[in-house]
């Protein structure tokens, strides 16, 4: 278990320092203007979401990451915090068990005793779940206004 929680630890200090140092929002000030609509800002963290996840391989960054970064264009579009945490949920965490070098991919990778290009077609839920929070961001179905 070592190496899950030091690659944890690891993977949350880098996102502190690309926090602070101000790498992150250098990005999004650069897209923040075209995000209008509840479409545009749903599909924007989905993406975001699953970059990360296949960036840095790390459930919990995917999730803090874009979580702090669009929060605001939540709030301005008067979108409740649960669509939010919603989408996060959707594009972050389920994402990681596809991504064969993040601590779900590696342990599930060392459990079944397959690779994870092997398992993936069969894991459903971890593909379905961003697409049907893009669909919803369309069609607005689901989606908590305050």
């Amino acid at each position: 278990m070592m190496f899950s929680v030091s690659m944890v630890l690891l993977a949350l200090a880098m996102g502190g320092l690309l926090f602070e140092l101000g790498v992150i929002p250098s990005i999004l000030n650069a897209v923040q203007d075209s995000l209008t609509s509840v479409a545009k800002v749903i599909s924007a963290t989905v993406f975001a979401g699953i970059s990360v996840n296949f960036l840095v391989g790390e459930q919990y960054l995917s999730v803090i990451l874009p979580g702090k970064a669009f929060q605001q264009k939540y709030e301005d579009l008067g979108l409740q915090p649960k669509t939010l945490a919603r989408v996060l949920e959707d594009a972050g965490t389920v994402v990681n068990p596809l991504v064969p070098w993040g601590v779900c991919g590696v342990f599930l990778t060392q459990v079944l005793g397959v690779s994870t290009l092997e398992y993936a077609p069969f894991a459903f839920f971890c593909l379905l779940c961003p697409l049907l929070s893009l669909i919803s961001g369309f069609t607005k179905i689901g989606i908590h206004y305050k």
